[in-house]
């Protein structure tokens, strides 16, 4: 009895096992289940997403504002690369950026742009033309820059080299692998300026705030401030040099806009062709 009572309790035992542990298999069943219809999801939502903003850009561009701004972006191009070289012709395009306001705000009204979007190429336009009418207009003697003023004009020639680039068609594969490359490096010269503008604006606000304290008063360090902020200025301009700054959602939303515009074949005004160069 004591023999089949304890041959009874080891076979309960045994057979009670496998049931306490069954669900742990179920579980990590269930987990990977999960984890690859999540990676299937995501891998097959690229190409929508994709598609999404080529028709967002399509759309962008077959409105009348999307033309204009496609205009001048490709006139301040043509200067950018010196298809036309004449500082009058360019000045004038000063107004057409200033009423690019008013059509990257209507867009963004229209439900065309996000207000995110349409405030970032407002900003990129008017950069855009200060660093041609700044640097590229200019005497080429005269041109004194060192630290981030330095790294910011660098970036933003990169720009419009890359620009300049990515209008031209590719006719092959190394073309289209080239064209791939400038879209990337525009995209990281974008975070760079982004990031950059973000810092600086930052940290003037906490230097004009501290500067208040000090009118009121208060014992304030600017010293240490300053040396704090080289610091960290120091360290982002040597992240953009080793290519290791994060990747920006801002940036990511532009770029499809960016490469459009790029793309687009605007008419060439009578302007235009007068000034251009007579070997282009």
């Amino acid at each position: 009895m004591s023999n089949c009572g304890g041959m009874a309790g080891r076979a309960a035992a045994y057979t009670s096992k496998p049931d306490e542990r069954a669900p742990w298999p179920r579980r990590v069943w269930l987990l990977i289940s999960t984890l690859v219809l999540a990676c299937c999801l995501l891998i097959g939502s690229a190409p929508i997403q994709g598609g999404a903003a080529e028709n967002s850009c399509e759309r962008f561009l077959e409105t009348e504002e999307g033309r204009r701004l496609a205009r001048l972006w490709h006139d301040m191009l043509d200067h950018s690369s010196d298809l036309i070289y004449n500082p009058t012709v360019f000045r004038a395009l000063a107004d057409d950026v200033e009423a690019a306001e008013a059509d990257v705000s209507a867009l963004r009204e229209g439900g065309v742009l996000s207000r995110s979007c349409a405030n970032c190429l407002g900003r990129l336009f008017h950069a855009r033309y200060r660093h041609i009418r700044d640097w590229h207009y200019t005497t080429r003697s005269a041109i004194r820059v060192s630290g981030a003023e330095a790294y910011r004009n660098t970036s933003s020639w990169v720009i419009e080299m890359q620009l300049s680039l990515l209008r031209r068609p590719p006719t092959c594969k190394a073309e289209r692998e080239l064209a791939k490359a400038a879209v990337r490096n525009i995209a990281y010269q974008l975070i760079f300026l982004h990031q950059l503008d973000e810092f600086e604006a930052e940290s003037d606000r906490r230097r004009m705030a501290l500067r208040d304290k000090a009118d009121a008063g208060a014992d304030v360090d600017l010293e240490a401030f300053e040396s704090e902020y080289l610091r960290k200025r120091s360290l982002l301009l040597e992240a953009y040099r080793q290519r290791r700054l994060p990747r920006v959602r801002l940036v990511e939303e532009v770029m499809p806009y960016v490469v459009a515009l790029t793309r687009a074949k605007p008419t060439v005004g009578a302007t235009a062709r007068q000034a251009a160069r007579p070997d282009y």
